[in-house]
């Protein structure tokens, strides 16, 4: 048998005296696996959920321990794991007496087998004291019933506290309550000590009654409410006593707020507005017009440090308050993405004539600077650099930009250059300012000398469905290719879809796994053509989280056996439906209700009637002791238990519903969705927190607008039809936004029509449209909100330069090549003086990362993201407890990829000459024309010709 020896050397000295032991003490035990249960206790987690924990001298397995655990009286229970032992969880009701029996046999997971019967009584014990405030919320109104609900347990008497907070506090409540005292942020208006006459162990929910509590005053309110004999049960709760709803739209430099009333939505005309920073500095203070709006405006951009924070407006009796934080169009996946608008400094084009170089070659590189309206700046110095794959500056170099705002650049790289992705940056001197940066590749590789196309009978296909694909090959100096080998495969990968109209939802299984599946599908011979075809049937029994891409590849060999590959992707679609889960933004509370909005869509995104089975577990986390490998030491690793929650069947009408589900108590829950027939799968991963703080409260889903514009782009002056379609009829505000407010206006809105406008010079190269549409509530739903935006794009062709290039559609190699640039602008008038660049590049080389013709004009004209925030307190506004809820009162109440398309051949790049010419710093004549002549390597290939030409605010290719 196992031993433990155990030695004590002398000297050890005990706590009573200085003398230590003399002599060494030895023990030999020897080692036996026994297994005890040891100690219990009971606690509950929920009020549903008792657990019962028993330690245990060993590690058990619970599964193979439950079949001997008995309780009495017999009760539905769980087995599961828990730290030194085991827990049983079961509905034990308080004051129970239950009599837990373990039968002997049971084993551990060494081996050791319990001798005898374990029995123990166990009275359950009362539920803990709590109170709670079962509201996310934090403005309530009169008009739609001003009643708290109080949820209670076990606690007889409450105590109930009102703080009114001083106006000019609410700034420094809102940023610091968790450590400001309430006694320094206002004055206790209300103390009492109410009745809860329920009996023990009876959850029951309860109203406070806040126009008596405030006397109807209005204003800004810290509510407690606490066990009156044990002050450890309490909740408090931040509420906002008022009739004004606010609505905020921040940019870099102003804001604009639009006030209403939340009783009957009439605009407050005259209510004083204040914005604070979170340090409680007044930034802008005004007064509301005739239709509720206040503009504030600056003539510099607000401080990084000194931003608004909140916003206050006040009228003669009543104050309300808006706290900026959780911008509502970000959180609604409206397609608001792109750079920021330039309105001062500079930006660069960054244009290399390809995107990967061998190791002894020249790197060139053109830059062209802008600052704001697409003009040159001023000539300044700026800083060319070169970091390679292991971020270290290898090459830098200053150069002083020309007139036309152009820099070019050149490096010639080393023959030992690492392979792998360099950065070419283009700073200011001190190198800190980037203006742009591109990512280049250094490989050994040779030219392809082939071109490579597939076409695919269909690009969407679904599982045991035939999908055939055409390969068409030639050489790139013209001839066909053929007689060559191919091979081809195709690699089926998990994707999750993605439906416009349903951004704010997720879609598919995230707790499966799709391993990637390559399958060759065979080789063959092209015709003479450098024609071939073959086809694969998608497998049937394909199970992904959701959609599946495959990608085929077809490799083709030239006779010195260089592969040379191109690929297409098949979107491939397992199921015939399609399942969606969406949670409101922001923090879940054990006790209050959320709503899971549900969405059933068939393949075209469109919504399709089903029935769905709904799973909510809950997550335990158990730290098992184990070895991972045979032989290897023990150590922890982490098991994850499911305990079910909620099974359900829910029938989607028209392929939407909700399903509304109140967390027991604290910690990580996972959603499943599934549609029996298909099998299609959505999960959803969520914790509920306990509250910490007293700010608002997260953001529902908001009821969106949907905005059509009737042309893609417009030109200056043009007038714009924007329709939209609402999901109510109301009262809107309307405004065209950049990085500031181009234009805003009040708009009564049917449930669908038009607004027209005109575009002006302020909306280039975009502007966003955007709605908030609000309609006056009733006490059971609330005033109704609904949010829209969408781009509008500006025509910039007045800007664009248009290039032509005479030259040779052939010639031998070796020979000059005479060629011509021709520069005009869009009335076909000559530009003289324009900068111009030129290059000749092999369309293999181009192939190997996919090179695009540059377009400076759609870099510097590209999308701009919004940059104006849009905040309101219509998503926490509290609605009133319903009368039939009984107050509480003194009397109680009732109860790489990415680069390489082909694949690099890596043999010595000197034993292969390449065409790849690059001449910058061009200028065109007074009729707007560059001629010169290009010395050609010898290589025969076919190459692609650029010249880039741009001049002040203009720029063509």
């Amino acid at each position: 048998e196992p031993v433990l020896s155990v030695e004590i050397l002398p000297g050890l000295t005990s706590e009573r005296g200085p003398l230590g032991l003399e002599d060494a003490y030895r023990k030999t035990l020897e080692a036996t696996y026994a297994f005890e249960i040891l100690g219990n206790w009971v606690y509950f987690e929920s009020p549903e959920s008792c657990v019962i924990t028993f330690n245990t001298s060993t590690p058990v397995d619970p599964e193979a321990l439950a079949p001997f655990i008995r309780v009495d009286p017999p009760s539905p229970f769980t087995v599961r794991r828990s730290y030194g032992g085991f827990a049983i969880v079961g509905p034990f009701l308080p004051r129970e007496r239950k009599v837990i029996t373990v039968k002997r046999g049971a084993q551990a997971k060494n081996g050791a087998k319990l001798l005898e019967d374990f029995t123990q009584a166990i009275i359950i014990p009362d539920l803990y004291p709590s109170v709670a405030f079962p509201v996310t919320g934090t403005y309530i109104t009169e008009a739609l019933g001003a009643r708290i609900p109080v949820t209670l347990l076990n606690v007889p008497k409450v105590r109930v506290l009102l703080w009114r907070l001083y106006d000019n506090n609410i700034p420094i409540a809102l940023a610091n309550l968790p450590q400001v005292p309430a006694e320094a942020l206002g004055e206790l208006v209300r103390e009492e000590t109410l009745f809860n006459d329920s009996p023990p162990n009876v959850p029951v929910r309860k109203a406070l009654d806040l126009v008596h509590l405030t006397g109807n005053r209005k204003g800004t309110y810290l509510l407690i409410a606490q066990d009156a004999s044990d002050e450890w049960a309490f909740a408090e709760h931040l509420v906002a006593f008022t009739d004004i709803g606010i609505v905020a739209k921040v940019f870099p430099q102003g804001i604009l707020v639009w006030a209403n009333s939340l009783r009957d939505g009439t605009p407050l005309v005259n209510a004083w507005v204040k914005v604070f920073s979170r340090t409680n500095q007044l930034l802008l203070e005004g007064t509301c017009d005739e239709e509720g709006l206040f503009l504030g405006t600056r003539d510099t951009p607000w401080d990084e440090k000194i931003r608004p924070y909140i916003v206050t407006v006040q009228t003669t009796d009543d104050l309300s308050f808006l706290v900026l934080e959780g911008e509502l169009f970000a959180v609604s996946g409206f397609d608001i993405t792109g750079r920021e608008y330039l309105r001062k400094g500079y930006e660069a084009f960054l244009y290399l004539p390809r995107g990967v170089f061998r190791p002894g070659e020249e790197l060139k590189a053109q830059a062209i600077v802008r600052g704001p309206e697409f003009l040159p700046p001023p000539a300044f110095p700026v800083r060319f650099a070169v970091r390679n794959p292991l971020g270290r500056e290898i090459a830098e170099e200053s150069t002083v930009l020309s007139p036309q705002g152009g820099a070019s650049f050149s490096l010639l790289l080393p023959e030992n250059a690492l392979t792998g992705a360099y950065v070419l940056s283009l700073t200011l001197p001190d190198g800190k300012t980037v203006l742009a940066e591109r990512q280049f590749l250094v490989e050994e590789f040779a030219p392809p000398r082939l071109r490579v196309n597939l076409q695919a009978s269909s690009l969407l296909a679904t599982t045991g469905e035939d999908v055939s694909v055409d390969i068409a090959s030639e050489y790139l100096f013209g001839r066909k290719a053929s007689g060559l080998p191919f091979t081809a495969q195709v690699v089926f990968e998990s994707t999750l879809p993605s439906f416009p109209d349903f951004a704010t939802y997720t879609f598919g299984n995230k707790e499966a796994t799709f391993p990637p599946l390559t399958l060759p599908l065979g080789e063959g011979m092209l015709n003479e053509e450098g024609r071939a075809s073959f086809s694969f049937t998608v497998p049937s029994d394909l199970r992904p989280p959701a959609l599946l891409t495959g990608k085929v590849t077809v490799t083709v060999s030239d006779p010195a056996g260089r592969p040379v590959s191109e690929s297409l992707n098949i979107l491939v679609s397992p199921y015939p439906v399609y399942l969606g889960v969406a949670l409101p933004e922001g923090e879940f509370e054990p006790g209050v209700p959320l709503t899971i909005a549900l969405v059933a869509l068939d393949r075209e995104g469109k919504p399709k009637e089903t029935g769905v089975n709904l799973r909510i577990f809950r997550i335990l986390r158990h730290f098992v002791l184990s070895a991972p490998e045979e032989g290897e030491s023990l150590r922890y690793r982490e098991e994850e238990e499911w305990v079910p929650e909620v099974e359900t069947f829910l029938s989607l009408a028209e392929g939407k519903g909700t399903y509304t589900f109140t967390p027991g108590t604290y910690g990580e829950y996972l959603l499943e969705v599934s549609e029996p027939q298909s099998l299609s799968t959505t999960t959803r991963r969520f914790f509920v927190f306990g509250r910490y703080g007293l700010a608002p409260q997260g953001e529902a889903l908001p009821d969106r607008l949907n905005l059509v514009l009737d042309k893609s782009r417009y030109r200056l002056g043009e007038e714009v039809t924007l329709r939209y379609r609402a999901p109510f009829a109301g009262k809107a505000l309307f405004t065209v936004e950049t990085d500031t407010i181009v234009s805003s206006s009040i708009v009564e809105l049917e449930e669908s029509g038009e607004i027209r406008f005109e575009v002006t010079e302020a909306m280039a190269p975009n502007a966003y449209c955007s709605l908030v549409l609000l309609k006056e509530g009733t006490p059971e739903e609330g005033p109704l909100r609904a949010l829209g935006v969408t781009p509008l794009f500006v025509d910039q062709e007045d800007h664009r330069l248009v290039v032509t290039i005479t030259t040779q559609t052939s010639a031998r190699p070796g020979e000059q090549l005479p060629c011509t640039v021709t520069v005009r602008d869009t009335h076909g008038n000559p530009v003289p003086g324009a900068e111009v660049t030129l290059s000749l590049v092999d369309v293999g080389i181009l192939a190997l990362t996919d090179e695009p013709v540059p377009d400076p004009l759609g870099f510097f004209s590209a999308k701009r993201r919004l940059g104006v925030g849009t905040f309101d307190l219509y998503s926490n506004l509290i609605l009133g407890e319903p009368s039939t809820t009984p107050l509480l009162h003194p009397a109680g109440g009732a109860p790489e990829e990415a680069f390489l398309k082909a694949q690099l051949s890596f043999l010595r790049p000197a034993l292969f000459e390449v065409l790849s010419l690059f001449v910058p710093g061009l200028v065109t004549d007074k009729e707007g024309k560059v001629t010169l002549e290009l010395a050609l390597p010898d290589v025969a290939t076919t190459a692609r010709m650029v010249a880039l030409a741009f001049k002040e605010d203009q720029f063509g290719s």
